[in-house]
């Protein structure tokens, strides 16, 4: 019975051990190469759905700010941190998707067909 009691004993002091091992991870924030990578990410994201780097949505310096400030509180939200540096280190590949499965509000997107078509109406007349 002695050798049960003492595998059991051992048993939960490996639990205990990756309990703490898993509060680290959790705990843990994204290190600096995850976090240019996630800019890196965030920019092409923007790009992308303001119609590349020469659109005039993109040219639109005030225009970019909200897309990014939006796109930030929706991922500020969705992991419920006060700001992306602090997302933790193991929803990393997470992070990479929640930027990914980003789109504008409905009031941004009609804004965005605004600017890009009022240049395309100028650039016609």
């Amino acid at each position: 019975g002695n050798t049960l009691e003492l595998h059991g004993n051992n048993f939960n002091i490996v639990f205990n051990q990756i309990d703490s091992i898993n509060e680290k991870l959790e705990s843990s924030e994204i290190s600096s190469r995850q976090r240019k990578t996630i800019q890196k990410v965030k920019s092409d994201k923007v790009k992308l759905l303001l119609g590349g780097r020469f659109s005039a949505a993109y040219k639109d310096s005030s225009f970019r700010a909200r897309v990014y400030a939006e796109m930030g509180r929706a991922y500020n939200n969705y992991f419920d941190i006060p700001s992306y540096d602090c997302t933790p280190k193991n929803r990393f590949k997470e992070a990479l998707e929640v930027i990914e499965a980003y789109n504008l509000s409905t009031e941004l997107n009609m804004e965005l067909k605004r600017i890009n078509n009022q240049i395309n109406f100028e650039e016609v007349i």
